[in-house]
């Protein structure tokens, strides 16, 4: 058995326990993983807060195994706008979907995953030339994993409310859930919530992150795909990053620029006091409701089940169903 057979079975193995673990941990099939009351569904449902995905990609591709098995092994080059569609559509599948839902969504993941596999070039990272790595290494996903975790955190917080303590250890309590769908082993996962913090912290004032000649083209293939204009997001990225990350990406951050984002910060703010829900949530959070309510019997709102039956027939934006976003693409259901 060649190296990368077993470890291909060992991921798969640890997945496959993870999947039947996080099954068997009490859940309603109907409502999925986490259900109303979560505090997956209190802050994924905000539309306000997809602007902070991409300085957590950035944060994700400074790793360089990270921006090696992007480049290598995905059609970003190629398609990025379909690939953040299909990673979007992923993320609201294991949040909002049912059971069959999420649990399919994870093993789609997975197996794209057991396919990047590769070794780090000399020049992104001096320290981890010729590192093997593989997408389903437990390391990484924790990585992957943790920028998202705070960055939607972070940016709800900045323009909803700030969370709760109480939110909070729900919200860490739910990522765990959610490594161990991925196939993460409990033994890789930080153990509470301030083990997670100093892991986090660790890791962005540490010498694990590089951003080397790959990850910069990545990064500026992400800020000229037409959904992320430079003029829009490269202010609102570079706000929400520490400098080092803004410096080492090469994003502008003058006094100028710091007056604009405060102001930007003001206007969602303002934006999510006055959206009424339909604008203000997501689809796949409405689809959802819908879902929950019928199963607990009660009738959800109106506006939540026009857009479920609208769903019916025309696929939107940041939903339950993949979108098409080209003319060789057919939605998924």
């Amino acid at each position: 058995m060649t190296p990368d057979t077993a470890s291909f079975q060992s991921d798969r193995a640890v997945f496959e326990a993870g999947l039947a673990e996080v099954r068997a941990g009490g859940l309603d099939e109907m409502l999925g993983v986490f259900g109303p009351e979560s505090a997956a569904w209190l802050i994924f449902r905000e539309v306000a807060i997809l602007p902070a995905g991409l300085s957590a990609v950035l944060l994700q591709i400074a790793h360089p195994a990270v921006a090696a098995g992007v480049n290598s092994n995905s059609r970003f080059r190629s398609d990025a706008p379909g690939r953040g569609h299909r990673t979007a559509t992923a993320m609201y599948q294991l949040v909002f979907g049912d059971w069959r839902t999420a649990a399919g969504a994870a093993t789609r993941l997975h197996l794209a995953h057991a396919k990047v596999r590769g070794a780090v070039a000399a020049d992104d990272s001096a320290a981890q030339t010729g590192r093997a790595y593989r997408a389903n290494d437990p390391a990484l996903l924790v990585w992957v994993h943790s920028t998202l975790f705070y960055a939607a955190a972070q940016m709800f917080e900045r323009v909803v409310r700030p969370l709760t303590a109480d939110e909070w250890a729900r919200y860490y309590a739910e990522g765990r859930v959610a490594l161990r769908l991925l196939g993460v082993p409990p033994e890789a996962i930080p153990p509470t919530a301030a083990d997670l913090d100093a892991y986090y912290h660790a890791m962005l004032t540490g010498a694990v992150l590089e951003v080397g000649p790959t990850a910069r083209e990545l990064a500026r293939l992400l800020f000229e795909s037409p959904y992320t204009p430079r003029w829009l997001v490269s202010p609102l990225t570079a706000g929400l990053l520490r400098p080092r990350w803004r410096e080492a990406f090469g994003l502008r951050w003058t006094a100028r620029d710091e007056r604009g984002f405060d102001r930007l910060l003001a206007f969602m703010r303002r934006g999510v006091r006055l959206a009424p829900s339909a604008l203000r949530f997501c689809p796949a959070y409405h689809q959802a409701l819908v879902r929950a309510r019928r199963q607990q019997q009660e009738r959800a709102p109106l506006v939540s089940q026009v857009i479920e039956r609208v769903m019916r027939a025309v696929p939107l934006p940041l939903s339950l169903v993949p979108m098409p976003v080209n003319a060789n693409d057919r939605p998924i259901h």
